[in-house]
């Protein structure tokens, strides 16, 4: 009587499947965050330094970038978003004049009277109300996108900052050397 073969015993959650929903939700965790891949991981369910691991495997995952990508592009079209749009956003954060939340008397234009531009580059308005019920002060504040960060995402995409790096590496290495 031949002897029965050992069935071999898997770890919980090592399957093919499991690994295909893992990709699944790692490639939905990095739309949503913003792409971080750890963070991405750890939604998945790698806990850990498994998570560190597994979110530089997975992003490299040709299956997995062919997803995201394929997943960002309905987001665009779904949305008719594109290159177009976000360098049109970054030019009104830079271009922006808070002349144009006033009116010619100095008072602050009714959100309504504002034109698109200046609309866009609003991220908030705050009504407050103080004193009493015959002398009533009406305070408003108004936020807009700050220039900096406007700035540093479109030096980032022109390459600017790379060129930057660049010339300080050259001119560490000449001081060094005592040569230039």
């Amino acid at each position: 009587m031949p002897k029965p073969t050992p069935k071999k015993s898997r770890k919980a959650g090592t399957s093919k499947a499991s690994a295909e929903k893992k990709k699944a939700l790692f490639i939905e965790a990095m739309l949503s965050n913003n792409g971080n891949k750890r963070q991405a991981a750890l939604a998945a369910g790698y806990k850990g330094s498994m998570a560190d691991k597994m979110g530089q495997v997975l992003s490299k995952d040709v299956e997995v970038i062919s997803k995201l990508d394929e997943a960002q592009a309905k987001i665009m079209h779904k949305y008719r978003l594109g290159a177009e749009d976000v360098f049109r956003s970054l030019a009104q954060e830079l271009r922006f004049n808070p002349k144009g939340l006033y009116n010619a008397e100095g008072g602050l234009r009714d959100i309504t009277d504002l034109a698109d531009d200046v609309a866009m580059v609003l991220t908030g308005v705050d009504f407050e109300q103080t004193g009493g019920r015959d002398a009533p002060v009406f305070i408003r504040k108004v936020k807009w996108a700050q220039k900096y960060g406007a700035r540093e995402q479109l030096m980032k995409h022109l390459g600017m900052f790379k060129e930057d790096n660049n010339q300080r590496t050259l001119l560490v290495v000449k001081d060094l050397t005592g040569r230039g």
